[in-house]
């Protein structure tokens, strides 16, 4: 292997490591959480908010960040799953807009900064 292989095979490694760091670090936030059940979670938002809905759409978040649901909270904001899943090329960001696009949810009126404003948004309340 030539001198300029080598750094390039060592440049690889180092990069791949940071990323595999920085995956890590910035799922610290929900990690250090108790897991509660969904029910309990969405058991928080308003009355005209369907339970059901709300709990599949939690489910939903979950999965497409590669989080167990458990661990989100309705006041956690979407930029925290963003920054997660940054560091995945924005793969769970794609699932779950194609997720709600499949059930009929395509813009909405104002950008949710929340769990629970995403929820709330998508249920149509």
């Amino acid at each position: 292997m030539t001198y300029g292989a080598a750094i390039f095979v060592g440049a690889i490694l180092v990069a791949s490591l940071l990323c595999l760091a920085g995956w890590r670090l910035s799922r610290r936030k929900l990690a250090n959480r108790t897991p509660l059940s969904v029910s309990e979670i969405v058991s928080g938002l308003p009355p005209t908010v369907s339970q059901k809905d709300a709990s599949e759409i939690l489910t939903k978040i979950g999965e497409s960040f590669d989080i167990q649901p458990g661990l989100l909270r309705l006041d956690d904001p979407i930029s925290v799953l963003t920054g997660m899943d940054s560091w995945k090329l924005g793969g769970g960001q794609e699932k779950l807009e194609a997720w709600l696009k499949a059930r009929g949810v395509t813009s909405f009126q104002k950008s949710p900064k929340t769990i629970e404003d995403l929820v709330v948004a998508a249920t149509g309340q």
